[in-house]
């Protein structure tokens, strides 16, 4: 029977992640390497017990997460589709530490998934400054994406700031999230007080992290009026749009 594979290691994963950026450097200066060459010597030291595909595919998880976060990529790793939560986790925080990327400063996205990577991100530097990290701008004049369907382009260290104000409980009914999402993370929704589509600014003192349910009324309530007074009375950073 063949002896199933173990789970990467951080050690691995930082050696592709290296890898990868060695190459993508050598591209962005009109001087790319080999790939080949450059697999064959990460394989000879950090990745001995990987197989060539194994190594292939984890270049392309890479550039997935790139992809999502709005770098380059290394031509010839088309981005891997359907990554996994956790892989995307694990993979990013190697990226930030192998670019030394400054804290907050994931772009805008309409894109969903694009987005939900960003905010992962984001919302891994909120908690690593444990407190000290200033609510971030926002947008006020928001932008429209043009595809099948409009959809706003948002900001994910928005997103990031309030979910990590929240703590995993709701802001409006101060119960704890009501499940945990594939990454671990608490499923709470973030709700504009003033909608987006009304003219609203996707920024901090606009926003709330609300379990599903809370969303909801808010949206949908009868009362939903009275209860959107009542939570711009009840949290302090909130602005009257």
């Amino acid at each position: 029977m063949a002896k199933k594979p173990k789970g990467w290691t951080e050690g691995e994963l930082k050696a592709c992640i290296t890898a990868y950026k060695q190459l993508l450097d050598a591209q962005l200066s009109g001087k790319p390497l080999s790939k080949a060459v450059v697999r064959r010597e990460v394989r000879a030291t950090a990745l001995m017990d990987r197989t060539d595909s194994a190594y292939e595919f984890r270049m392309q998880n890479i550039s997935a997460v790139m992809a999502d976060i709005g770098e380059p990529i290394v031509t010839g790793y088309p981005p891997a589709k359907n990554v996994g939560a956790n892989v995307k986790a694990e993979l990013l925080k190697i990226i930030k530490q192998v670019w030394n990327r400054p804290a907050l400063i994931e772009k805008r996205t309409a894109d969903p998934v694009e987005l939900e990577t960003r905010v992962a991100s984001a919302l891994e530097d909120v908690r690593q400054a444990a407190g000290s990290t200033p609510p971030p701008k926002g947008n006020k004049d928001l932008e429209r994406a043009t595809s099948s369907a409009s959809r706003f382009i948002r900001d994910p260290n928005v997103i990031a700031w309030v979910l990590a104000q929240a703590k995993g409980t709701c802001e409006r009914c101060q119960t704890p999230a009501p499940f945990l999402r594939d990454n671990g993370e608490p499923f709470l929704e973030v709700h504009h007080v003033k909608p987006l589509a009304e003219g609203g600014p996707d920024t901090t003192d606009n926003a709330v992290a609300l379990c599903p349910n809370c969303h909801r009324h808010l949206h949908h309530g009868k009362d939903r009026s009275k209860q959107t007074k009542n939570l711009i009375s009840a949290i302090q950073r909130l602005n009257t749009y």
